[in-house]
């Protein structure tokens, strides 16, 4: 990921957002900055807000071609966030 484009992601707040900004790689090695429908999470799930995001070495290998995916991708699974939005039966009383 270029510089510049890490200088564009910044993390938001997403109350009252209806997007949020995501980067995607688009085809092996090539990254551009999109904006991503905010979507409520379906029952029994939650919405994360996430404030930092690890890329693991599939991710790196996935960027790279190296697996059969569909593009465009975003990578990055392994997060650290809040909870943003609940819905019932989630599964997280108490935390």
């Amino acid at each position: 990921m270029t510089e510049a484009l890490k200088d564009m992601v910044k993390a938001e707040i997403l109350q009252g957002k209806t997007t949020y900004r995501a980067v995607q790689v688009v085809s092996p090695g090539k990254w551009e900055l999109t904006s991503t429908p905010v979507v409520d999470p379906p029952f029994g799930h939650v919405r994360i807000r996430v404030e930092r995001c690890g890329v693991c070495h599939s991710d790196a290998a996935t960027v790279d071609g190296l697996f059969p995916i569909e593009w465009p991708r975003v990578p990055g699974h392994e997060v650290v966030g809040r909870i943003d939005v609940g819905t019932p039966n989630s599964m997280m009383k108490g935390l």
